[in-house]
């Protein structure tokens, strides 16, 4: 004879639509923190903000004010914690705030973790205050060592991150 709980998982598999009931089948094979779903590390933006507020770096401030300019330059991005440092993503991440050195803070424009063929960006983002760096193709960064030293190339700044995320978006969707 069929236990109580059988019975109800019956009628509820019955009831149910088919794909409610994997979402509901895999949220019961993960256990009890299947109800406390885990956002997706891209779109995590509460521990951007806990990583922000433990972190011990002269320029605190200044990393929440990039923060907020790449959020604005791009807004349909979402970020997250990747290589523990903020990170921001659109189809794929494309920016890290590194904090390694204790007076800079650096951003690290990418086309992710490993090169692709085609991330090629060299020539497609616009730089004309000449704020980046190239380290290959699909990689440069920008590096500020003040609030007052942003402050006054936050407009380039924008400009370079909305042209990155959108180029190297581009480059997702071909793929």
């Amino acid at each position: 004879m069929p236990t109580k709980k059988e019975t109800t998982r019956k009628k509820t598999a019955a009831t149910t639509k088919p794909a409610l009931r994997v979402a509901t089948h895999r949220a019961s094979v993960k256990g009890s923190k299947a109800a406390h779903a885990k956002r997706p590390e891209h779109d995590d933006p509460a521990a951007v903000d806990r990583l922000i507020r433990d972190m011990e770096h002269t320029l605190q401030s200044l990393v929440s004010t990039i923060r907020a300019a790449i959020l604005k330059a791009c807004p349909a991005a979402t970020e997250g914690v990747k290589w523990n440092s903020p990170s921001f993503y659109l189809r794929g991440w494309f920016a890290t705030v590194n904090t390694h050195r204790s007076n800079t803070v650096l951003v690290v424009l990418h086309c992710g973790a490993k090169p692709r063929d085609a991330s090629a960006l060299k020539g497609l983002v616009p730089d004309d205050a000449r704020l980046l760096h190239w380290h290959s193709a699909d990689r440069a960064s920008i590096a500020f060592t003040s609030e007052t030293e942003f402050a006054s190339r936050r407009s380039a700044f924008g400009k370079i991150v909305k042209a990155w995320a959108a180029a190297q978006a581009q480059q997702h969707d071909d793929e």
